[in-house]
């Protein structure tokens, strides 16, 4: 007699009144495409998809071909309908456009018109695409810190462990039955293009924080007790920076303020100045994403309120 078959797991029937969210929560998103959507969706800056810069280049070059091929028809149609001695209607074609969509429309057997529909849809479709490409060579790749945790999580056996099976599942890590590249190392990790790139609007404090901090403490003390660099939210730490630099910047003043007061030498007073404006530029730079000109502006303001300050106290406190 055959043995029965294992029953088949079920997922838990979910509570009454439970949501779509708490429930997804209990029994998490199906292996596969909704496992890695929502572990993209749950930390944005792991969200990196192709950008398929082969691919969009053929398009655009297949469609320029074509525009070529509508241009040298229709100047040659041009040439042809205003040199043409048998019908008095088409030399008019090139002066008159009332001509031309008048006698397309009444006669099929005039093309002139019909290049030139052909020409705007083609353009149209050609200008989109290269409108397109434009602004994909504008986003920005994902970093290298990044790219390394998906694939981390992609492929090891504790994290996703390799979810997809179709040829797409390459793109973020290789198979590892292949021999040629390390495991885990995606071939086409140049060709990858970063959704939520906050690359842009990052200060060099958070990029830091990013890209050495955090991989060097897991890497050196945090492996220790848990293998691999798990994935973080980017925007913690620039609420993090951002927390430093208002503090920093809310204190700055006052501290100049109180030692320009204690100090009465009017060199030191000028050193102590020079210093604070030095100091506080310094922290606009590396902890704020300001510009160059918001830089400038700020410094200045800062630097005018200590020198105010210091006309205000009196020339009988700068006896040195």
């Amino acid at each position: 007699m055959a043995a029965a078959p294992e029953p088949i797991p079920l997922r838990p029937v979910p509570r009454s009144g439970a949501t779509v969210e708490g429930l997804m929560d209990e029994v998490g998103p199906p292996r596969g495409y909704p496992q890695v959507a929502t572990f993209m969706a749950n930390y944005p800056e792991m969200a990196m998809v192709r950008r398929f810069r082969g691919l969009n280049a053929r398009n655009l070059l297949y469609l320029q071909a074509e525009l070529v091929q509508i241009e040298k028809e229709l100047l040659k149609c041009e040439k042809d309908d205003a040199a043409d001695r048998h019908d008095v209607r088409k030399p008019y074609f090139a002066k008159d456009l009332r001509w031309l969509i008048g006698f397309e429309m009444a006669d099929k057997n005039y093309k002139q018109f019909d290049l030139i529909q052909r020409m705007r849809q083609k353009l149209k479709e050609y200008n989109d695409v290269l409108i397109q490409q434009t602004t994909l060579t504008k986003i920005s790749n994902p970093s290298d810190h990044n790219s390394k945790v998906m694939q981390e999580w992609f492929s090891r056996e504790d994290r996703a462990n390799w979810p997809l099976e179709g040829d797409d599942a390459s793109i973020w890590g290789h198979d590892p039955d292949e021999s040629k590249c390390d495991p885990g190392t995606s071939r086409y990790i140049e060709d990858l293009i970063a959704i939520s790139d906050v690359s842009s609007d990052v200060d060099r404090t958070t990029a830091w924080l990013a890209e050495k901090f955090v991989p060097n403490y897991y890497a050196k003390i945090a492996n220790r007790f848990r293998k691999g660099i798990p994935p973080y939210r980017q925007r913690s730490l620039h609420r993090f920076t951002l927390i430093v630099a208002t503090t920093l910047s809310s204190l700055l003043p006052v501290l100049s303020i109180a030692v320009l007061y204690i100090v009465h030498s009017m060199p030191a007073r000028l050193g102590i100045i020079a210093g604070f404006t030095a100091a506080f530029s310094l922290v606009l730079t590396v902890i704020t994403s300001a510009k160059r000109a918001e830089n400038f502006a700020a410094t200045a303001a800062f630097a005018a309120v200590q020198v105010v300050f210091v006309g205000s106290t009196g020339s009988s406190s700068n006896v040195p």
